[in-house]
């Protein structure tokens, strides 16, 4: 068993040949005991190296006995189509990572996210044992992303996270990461669309189905993975809420609904044939929701017909109706509430406001009838379907 107290500083491997590698490492007794028990080894007494046949089997048994070391891996051996295959410097089990995140309940997007950044970050460091690197090769890396790479303040403290994660979680060893500073967040003030380009959006478009969902993406202030996901035992039509299942964090809650919607929504249950649960916009196949690629290609085609040149996206749709509820004096604690936040960067307040007050708020999208944006007349024919 090679103990943390006989690990080898460094180990080189080196190509001596087209079917053998050489060894060299520090004098280690254990080290050597387990290069023995490979077929196929010899030492070589004047270079002072062990070597063996380079196989995949023994490039596997290389990267275990040395796990605890940092390796050093010669550029012609890296070349060799056997090496090229093998991925010797991933000392992590990716799979495993996912399973127990998946055990301890991670969201999906949460899971793929931190994949992806410790295998970037491994593959950075190619030779190197990541088990191994400093607290200052971690720091040299994540400025290599802010300085190099140009990556968001944002996009570095979600690489944090994952290494947050990899370190303390995984390999046990908290003290190479926790004192990692985070770079600060730029205070961008997120684009808001005007009550005029909200209506314009939502005639632009033809399909009663795409438009009922920017209406309620925008209506109820909910995020594009909220809306895909919206099924129809959700929607609370007597008092006038939806009931957002599993939203960020796994957490549920209430947030409104327009009076103003609930004849439109029946409109389209009964044009697409829905039953009485399931979900509220399927895919084309009747067991899968929609995805959020297709609703986000919606509001892109949306934004262009009607010639809003911001950088917006269906988010933004939030951003407007949590604006637009402020503009209109409705308490920050409600719209705290209804947005599903911990809290608000305004506000370092935490309320619980029970549902019975969300659901006397008016929706901004009920301020829209009142004030006469939207409808024209009574006979107007935005929520028919035009295709």
């Amino acid at each position: 068993m090679i103990t943390q107290e006989n690990k080898a500083k460094v180990v080189n491997l080196i190509s001596i040949s087209a079917d053998r590698v050489a060894i060299k490492f520090p004098y280690n007794e254990e080290y050597i005991k387990e290069i023995k028990k490979i077929s196929g080894y010899r030492w070589h007494p004047e270079e002072k190296y062990w070597s063996l046949p380079l196989t995949q089997i023994n490039l596997e048994r290389i990267r275990e006995i040395f796990k605890n070391n940092n390796i050093f891996i010669d550029e012609k051996l890296k070349s060799t189509n056997i090496f090229k295959n093998f991925q010797f410097n991933i000392d992590i089990d990716l799979q495993e990572i996912q399973r127990t995140m998946r055990l301890k309940n991670y969201s999906h997007k949460t899971i793929k996210s931190y994949l992806s950044c410790i295998r970037l970050f491994t593959n950075y460091f190619q030779s190197k044992n990541i088990r191994c690197l400093s607290s200052q090769d971690i720091r040299n890396y994540l400025i290599y992303l802010l300085e190099t790479k140009k990556e968001s303040a944002s996009s570095i403290n979600q690489v944090i996270n994952a290494l947050r994660y990899l370190y303390v979680k995984h390999f046990m060893a908290s003290f190479k990461i926790l004192r990692i500073p985070r770079p600060k967040k730029e205070k961008k003030l997120p684009d808001v669309l005007n009550e005029e380009e909200v209506i314009n959006i939502f005639k632009s478009v033809g399909n009663i189905k795409h438009r009922l969902m920017l209406m309620i993406t925008y209506d109820s202030g909910l995020r594009v993975g909220e809306v895909v996901n919206l099924r129809i035992e959700d929607i609370d039509v007597e008092r006038g809420l939806i009931h957002i299942r599993g939203g960020k964090g796994k957490k549920d809650r209430y947030t409104k609904l327009s009076e103003y919607l609930i004849k439109p929504i029946h409109i389209y249950w009964k044009a697409y044939n829905l039953g009485n649960n399931g979900w509220l916009f399927p895919g084309w196949r009747r067991d899968y929701h929609i995805s959020v690629r297709s609703i986000q290609a919606v509001f892109k085609r949306a934004i262009k017909a009607v010639g809003i040149n911001k950088p917006v996206t269906m988010h933004t749709l939030r951003h407007s109706f949590a604006t637009h509820l402020l503009e209109n004096g409705y308490d920050i604690r409600y719209i705290q509430k209804l947005l599903g936040h911990k809290s608000l960067k305004t506000t370092e307040i935490y309320t619980h406001v029970s549902n019975a007050d969300i659901a006397k708020i008016k929706s901004p999208l009920d301020i829209l009838v009142k004030n006469k944006l939207l409808l024209e007349n009574k006979n107007d024919k935005l929520l028919e379907n035009k295709n």
